[in-house]
């Protein structure tokens, strides 16, 4: 069922994504290299200015994140909660991996940049900057789709058991 959600959903999220991303990326390069982001269908292409070597000017980027069934998949999972408890948690999972997955594409644009992108057969970014951008895109990628939503359900899961038990009790 989630699998099938994944699947049905992906479009939009995608489109979503590109939209948010693209006013991040924008807002953050400084070179003005970015020329636009556009969706089309699960991959998000990213359009940047030509360089001067002849490397190609299209970014396919594919690497929607499955964490979103993984997400739902958990939260279905927990026995003895109510729906109510099942949706809020649900809804504010989706935003906080959904915040994830912007941060992450954000982060391999300016990755693609430093590694494939040179000025006077430099790199765009100081060393240090490049290998912190890499790093940081490197460590996303692994997380984004095992580890994340296991913390996000996690994290609001016990914040609400624990609101529940211990801060609703005292007020009556």
């Amino acid at each position: 069922m989630a699998f099938g959600l994944w699947v049905v959903t992906t479009p939009a999220v995608t489109t979503a994504l590109t939209f948010v991303s693209e006013k991040v990326v924008l807002l953050l390069d400084g070179r003005g290299l970015t020329l636009g982001m556009e969706s089309q269908g699960k991959n998000i292409i990213l359009h940047y200015q030509p360089t001067p070597d002849g490397k190609p000017h299209l970014m396919n980027y594919r690497n929607i994140s499955f964490g979103t069934v993984f997400l739902l998949a958990l939260i279905m999972a927990v026995p003895k909660v109510n729906n109510r408890l099942r949706l809020k948690i649900l809804v504010i999972g989706y935003a906080l991996l959904f915040g994830v997955q912007v941060v992450r594409l954000v982060v391999y644009v300016f990755n693609y940049y430093g590694q494939n992108m040179t000025v006077n057969d430099q790199s765009l970014y100081p060393p240090f900057r490049r290998k912190a951008i890499f790093f940081t895109d490197r460590t996303l990628a692994r997380l984004d789709a095992q580890l994340i939503p296991v913390i996000i359900w996690s994290g609001l899961y016990f914040y609400y058991l624990w609101f529940d038990r211990y801060f609703k009790k005292s007020k009556a």
